[in-house]
């Protein structure tokens, strides 16, 4: 993505932060970030998007879905992600790095502390007190990164199928993934139609037109995705 893609006339009305900000920002999330990929994207959220404006809520979470879609963690790699849109390659290596060490650091030091004092049921009841907290940290993102996400009646019920699925009936999340794109493409989606003759003309329609538009985008995509895939480290 070069320097004229970075900055799409759609996203004027986000600030872009200096060099020096973006990087004590990574570098105090790297210290704060608890609670797995829901709180830290949360965090991100909060600060990204409510507090300083760096991106508009619909492109966060168009980035977030992205990054969901990478093997990976995907938190940081929505850290490098924001990184390189803000203040380029340099910029989201550095988020990437100052993202993870801090948290690598801070766990050599606590698993040394749990190995050595672990046993003492003081410890028990304090890591017996965090459980809560952080189950509620978690919570309270699910709640507001939903909310930011489910836009129509439509994804709530593309949620709920593909909560189901994988829960109940024991669907590979691959393949969940690929049908709740396609039910989307196809009901949310589609191109304007104007009076459809039925339901079924819809339907073929709105699948033609993004296949079409898929492929004309795919040789981009597909550079977009390697350059991508080059920072994904982690799980997957």
């Amino acid at each position: 993505m070069d320097e004229e893609n970075r900055n799409e006339p759609a996203m004027t009305e986000e600030k872009m932060p200096g060099w020096r900000e973006v990087f004590l920002y990574f570098l105090l999330l790297g210290f704060i970030n608890v609670g797995g990929p829901v709180a830290q994207i949360t965090m991100m959220f909060n600060h990204m998007v409510e507090r300083r404006a760096w991106l508009s809520k619909e492109r966060f979470v168009s980035i977030m879905g992205f990054c969901h879609m990478l093997p990976g963690p995907e938190a940081l790699q929505l850290a490098i992600y924001v990184g390189y849109i803000k203040r380029g390659v340099l910029a989201g290596i550095t988020a990437g790095i100052t993202f993870i060490v801090p948290g690598t650091l801070v766990m050599i030091i606590l698993s040394w502390m749990y190995v050595k004092y672990g046993s003492l049921p003081q410890v028990n009841d304090a890591l017996y007190v965090l459980k809560p907290a952080v189950l509620g940290i978690i919570a309270a993102g699910i709640i507001k990164l939903g909310t930011a996400a489910i836009k129509s009646v439509t994804l709530g019920v593309l949620l709920v199928g593909a909560f189901v699925g994988m829960r109940f009936a024991g669907v590979n999340v691959l393949l969940i993934l690929m049908l709740s794109g396609l039910l989307n493409l196809v009901f949310v989606m589609r191109p304007r139609v104007p009076s459809p003759t039925s339901g079924s003309a819809v339907v073929v329609t709105g699948g033609v037109g993004s296949l079409g538009y898929f492929a004309g985008k795919l040789p981009q995509l597909a550079w977009l995705l390697l350059k991508t895939g080059l920072f994904s480290i982690g799980r997957g």
